[in-house]
């Protein structure tokens, strides 16, 4: 398959990835009772070949969030935290002060495994209203490495069906302490193709229509 995206293409992506960051923000605010910000600051779509290699150059203790996509389209997401991140965001949703977990437990585990569902599923589902198709994720599964190792595990897993990932960088602002991480998206290569292609069809489509009024209106209204 080809990697390339019009340059409006790329913008409606972006912007698709803009309104999954603001469901997020809306989720998880309400979910830890503080105001959460989840902002993009790196989008990147690269051959799968590349992706460990991408990770290996920030290569720190982390904690992975995987789930398969079914539906429509097909894949794998991995929502990968720094340890130190993953600590803060518990810490915060037990309401104790930031810096007292020093090591994830069985429930510690399961709120972040309840971060990567919420993560997730507002991930697919803004892609998923904006080219009109059914997805959704599967249970999500935890695991503990260094970020590359987290990536190669599941990698060995889908390497065979997957030839490109999308990579999105985020922070979370309002938590105290540096809060970041890495939404990845491996998708198989027939849904990859069928999602890149009905992106820019919706695009130009989009673009027909717009008449004044942006397509991001149009979803929220």
């Amino acid at each position: 398959m080809t990697l390339n995206l019009t340059e409006l293409a790329k913008d409606a992506l972006k912007e698709v990835i803009a309104i999954a960051m603001w469901h997020s923000s809306t989720a998880l605010s309400k979910m830890i009772d503080e105001r959460v910000n989840v902002r993009l600051t790196k989008l990147s779509l690269i051959p799968i070949s590349q992706i460990p290699k991408y990770f290996g150059k920030n290569n720190v203790l982390s904690v992975g969030v995987y789930s398969r996509v079914l539906g429509d389209i097909s894949g794998t997401t991995i929502l990968i935290f720094p340890r130190k991140t993953a600590l803060i965001f518990i810490d915060t949703l037990e309401g104790r002060e930031v810096g007292t977990t020093d090591m994830v437990d069985m429930e510690g585990r399961s709120i972040l495994e309840e971060i990567g569902s919420i993560l997730t599923a507002t991930f697919m589902n803004a892609i998923a209203d904006f080219v009109e198709i059914k997805i959704y994720p599967s249970q999500p599964v935890t695991v503990f490495n260094f970020a590359s190792s987290i990536v190669n595990f599941v990698l060995l897993g889908v390497r065979r069906e997957v030839n490109v990932g999308l990579i999105v960088e985020v922070e979370f602002k309002g938590l105290k302490g540096e809060v970041s991480g890495n939404f990845i998206i491996l998708l198989e290569s027939n849904s990859a193709t069928k999602l890149l292609t009905l992106i820019d069809k919706k695009t130009k489509e989009n673009i027909k229509e717009k008449k004044g009024k942006s397509w991001v209106h149009k979803l929220f209204t």
